[in-house]
């Protein structure tokens, strides 16, 4: 199962053979930042928008509303059930299984809180994305755009920083086991990674032709296998060039210490934005992209095919 989220609802793609079929479309009229499934549960899955967090039991079929009057741009469910949402401004709140979800105020004690801020009017900054830690239950990382990343070690109850040698302005983050947890973060101005838990950071840009990332996605069948999409420069130039984005989509097999471009079928670079990148089990890449595509590729391939078009901006991309 595919599901999309776009500018405007909910997409699911299902498999049929080495096809996908169309299946639910929902929550119509929500711009939809992030989506996440329960590796618990099948078809069990969480939604972020502007308007909130909505929550699905039956595989995006029907929809409820789970924490309303929030501006929710990332969510993330643990192997125990426990959901983590970013906010607008900078927050996260949290939901134990079967309890309510409740504010956690940790980021706003930290020495750096009040710098931190984002380009467009109101100058306010977000929780763009969070992950987990696969070997220290309870461990959550914060990407915040513009601050950093913050990291707890108590289910979020308390945070620290974690921005030395990081650039701030971070879109994505992701975690992964090397014996520490290994961080990586697509930022405005290039890829970074971490082998020591976010204590320091170092850049991790070589082969990359274009700095502004926004997606980031690993293989989970093999960790040191990355993918993420950079552009040439920053998204208010985008509408007033030919090029647009002009945009490329890397991949890395080295844990992001070389990159490659893997463009193969889509031409040298991109018009569209690259805002979703996500990998199965199979080791299947899809992308998202602003002109309302959904792109597919075996992940050590590089030949790129069309699974659906037209669906308005892609926002989100999560698989099963």
């Amino acid at each position: 199962m595919l599901v999309v989220g776009t500018g405007d609802g909910i997409r699911v793609f299902e498999r049929s053979g080495k096809s996908w079929r169309a299946g639910p479309a929902g929550l119509e009229g929500n711009v939809v930042s992030q989506i996440a499934l329960d590796p618990a549960r099948p078809g069990h899955l969480l939604a972020a928008s502007r308007r909130g967090v909505y929550e699905s039991d039956d595989g995006a079929a029907s929809w409820r509303l789970a924490l309303a009057d929030v501006d929710a741009r990332a969510v993330v469910l643990d192997a125990d059930g426990t959901a983590y949402v970013g906010t607008y401004p900078a927050g996260v709140r949290r939901r134990a299984p079967g309890g309510e979800f409740e504010i956690l105020g940790g980021l706003s004690e930290l020495p750096t809180y009040g710098t931190w801020s984002f380009p467009g009017a109101p100058h306010l900054p977000l929780v763009r994305d969070i992950a987990l830690s696969p070997r220290r239950t309870g461990t959550v990382y914060a990407a915040v755009e513009v601050g950093g990343v913050m990291g707890s070690e108590d289910r979020g109850d308390s945070w620290a920083e974690l921005r030395e040698g990081l650039q701030p302005d971070v879109h994505s983050v992701a975690c992964v086991d090397g014996g520490s947890d290994r961080l990586y973060a697509a930022t405005g101005v290039g890829f970074y990674r971490s082998g020591d838990a976010g204590a320091s950071w170092e850049s991790a840009c070589e082969g990359l032709d274009d700095l502004y990332s926004v997606p980031l996605a690993v293989d989970p069948g093999e960790p040191g296998t990355l993918f993420t999409a950079a552009a040439r420069s920053r998204p208010r130039t985008w509408r007033t060039r030919e090029q647009g984005a002009d945009a490329k989509i890397y991949r890395s097999t080295d844990g992001a210490s070389t990159w490659e471009a893997v463009m193969d079928g889509l031409g040298d670079t991109l018009v569209a934005a690259v805002d979703a990148l996500a990998v199965d089990g199979e080791g299947t890449v899809y992308a998202g992209l602003s002109d309302g595509r959904v792109l597919t590729g075996p992940s050590l391939a590089e030949s790129w095919s069309v699974l659906a078009d037209g669906l308005g901006r892609v926002t989100a991309l999560a698989v099963a």
